[in-house]
């Protein structure tokens, strides 16, 4: 979490105070020993790129911190979370998503199996709103793991 905050050209907080990498890591495990769960997996971290000097050129970096506001509002509500942008790599800009597995809502364990029918889903889902979002078009298959799909702008490919 440290390197993905400490790299990052913005930062967003879901849920968490936002003072240190150690205070939202203290923060995540406060609620896992509320919970009562014992865990292996303390933060789920997820990457979402954009290739933004070949297939998403167009997407600007306020275009990505919208789909990480939106992200964080549709999907989040009920965990912790921090979202940090990285622009600094010109060939793709991307999203460190670290989640805390637990919520602290109502202390459910955030699943996080790839293989199941509802993260497919869920996985799709992700993608066809952040199309409509940026007014895009997808071409190709969702596969299980992250989407393989190419976007361009206005349906053209």
């Amino acid at each position: 979490m440290s390197y993905c905050m400490r790299k990052a050209s913005d930062i967003l907080p879901v849920n968490v105070d936002l003072y240190s990498p150690e205070a939202v890591a203290s923060q995540f495990l406060y609620i896992q020993r509320c919970s009562g769960k014992q865990l292996d997996t303390k933060a789920y971290h997820y990457i979402l790129s954009f290739a933004t000097q070949k297939y998403e050129n167009f997407v600007s970096v306020d275009d990505i911190k919208a789909i990480m506001a939106f992200f964080a509002h549709d999907f989040l509500q009920k965990h912790q979370a921090v979202l940090c942008l990285h622009t600094n790599k010109k060939t793709h800009y991307h999203v460190h998503i670290i989640v805390d597995p637990v919520s602290f809502y109502n202390y459910h364990k955030f699943r996080n199996n790839m293989q199941c029918v509802f993260c497919k889903t869920f996985l799709h889902k992700i993608a066809k709103t952040f199309c409509r979002l940026l007014q895009l078009h997808f071409v190709g298959n969702c596969k299980a793991l992250g989407s393989q799909e190419q976007a361009a702008p206005d349906g053209s490919s």
